[in-house]
C-alpha cells in the first residue's frame, strides 16, 4: 500500500481504488467477482463503471443516468461490507474507460474480455485491447468464466 509521511508523523496507508468495467455480458460476472475479492483483501474502494451509447435525445451537459441494474450491483457490494460506487458513462467504452481511469487514477482497472473467433486465445476484446494501449495504470483482464474452451 502507498503511505504518506510527514516529519514526526506515522505513515498512514492510503485506501486503494479499483475501477471495474461492467456491462450486461457474462464477462461482467467474472469482473465483479474479481473486484469483490480484491476489494475485500485490500480494503479497496470499487468504482463500477458502465459505458453505453448515449440516447437519441441526449444533452451532453447532463450526466448519464444510472441504470437500476448498476445501482443494484453497487448496493450488493455494500451489503457485503465493501466500499463501492457506480458510474454510468456515454460513449465508446475503451476511450471512456481510459479517460475515467486518467481522471480517477485508480490503482487497478479490471475489465472482462469476450474475444471470439478462431484466435480468441491470442486476442483480447476491443475494449480490453484499447485499455491495454491507453490506460495509465495497471490493468487486469479477466476471461469470461462462462466461455467454452476452444
Amino acid at each position: 500500500m502507498k503511505a504518506s509521511t510527514a516529519p514526526g508523523r506515522l505513515a498512514i496507508a492510503q485506501r486503494k481504488t479499483i475501477l471495474a468495467a461492467v456491462d450486461r455480458s457474462d464477462a461482467s460476472h467474472a469482473v465483479l467477482q474479481e473486484a469483490a475479492a480484491l476489494a475485500g483483501s485490500f480494503q479497496a474502494h470499487v468504482i463500477l463503471v458502465h459505458v453505453t451509447e448515449p440516447p437519441m435525445a441526449w444533452d451532453a451537459a447532463q450526466p448519464a443516468k444510472l441504470t437500476p441494474a448498476l445501482a443494484d450491483t453497487s448496493r450488493r457490494f455494500a451489503e457485503l461490507g465493501l466500499s463501492a460506487e457506480a458510474r454510468e458513462l456515454y460513449g465508446e467504452p475503451g476511450r471512456q474507460l481510459a479517460e475515467e481511469a486518467g481522471r480517477l487514477r485508480p490503482d487497478l482497472v479490471i475489465v472482462g474480455t469476450r474475444a471470439r473467433g478462431v484466435l480468441r486465445g491470442l486476442l483480447l476484446g476491443r475494449t480490453a485491447s484499447y485499455l491495454l494501449r491507453h490506460a495509465s495504470c495497471p490493468l487486469l483482464v479477466v476471461p469470461n468464466a462462462h466461455r467454452r474452451p476452444a
